[in-house]
């Protein structure tokens, strides 16, 4: 949505404020891989007599960790970006927006700068910014779907093996 109000194609109708703070707000995901460290390195995967299970337990600590990698790196890429805001815009406009109900106390007062967050729109640096941040997201999303998968299938195998053990 905001690449599409960038340098030329900026029309003057377009409130920026609205969208900038979804820039910055990268979603984590930090599961506890400690047990399953443990148990992988003492050996004890062998253990678990659902094969399938062992299989996709073993492959859950790499799929974790691409994960975490890609989201390190957009954390990074969001601080950046928000380091640029601050420089060439203003979070005090954009706050104003933030509905009363999630502002959770917090007053802010009137802006003190005459500024206009849609300047940012005619800066070539931040339309690559926002492009970067847009294809960094969408991979992140490629990578959570597999990570999601394993989850229901580790779940799907465990209950199976409960089943088997009541049986």
């Amino acid at each position: 949505m905001i690449l599409q109000h960038t340098g030329t194609k900026y029309s003057g109708n377009f409130l920026l404020d609205s969208l900038l703070s979804s820039t910055v707000t990268a979603p984590t995901y930090f599961p506890h891989t400690s047990a399953l460290l443990e148990l992988l390195n003492a050996g004890n995967l062998e253990l678990i007599q659902n094969d399938v299970l062992k299989k996709h337990l073993a492959t859950w600590v790499s799929t974790v960790e691409t994960l975490k990698d890609r989201e390190e790196l957009i954390t990074g890429m969001d601080l950046e970006l928000n380091r640029f805001i601050m420089k060439h815009g203003s979070w005090l406009d954009t706050d104003e927006l933030i509905p009363v109900e999630n502002k959770k106390g917090l007053d802010f007062p009137k802006f003190g700068f005459q500024v206009n967050n849609n300047d940012l729109l005619g800066m070539l640096e931040f339309e690559n910014r926002v492009e970067n941040q847009i294809m960094f997201y969408k991979r992140l999303l490629e990578i959570q779907e597999p990570c999601l998968e394993l989850i229901s299938e580790i779940l799907c195998e465990i209950e199976v093996s409960k089943n088997i053990k009541k049986a």
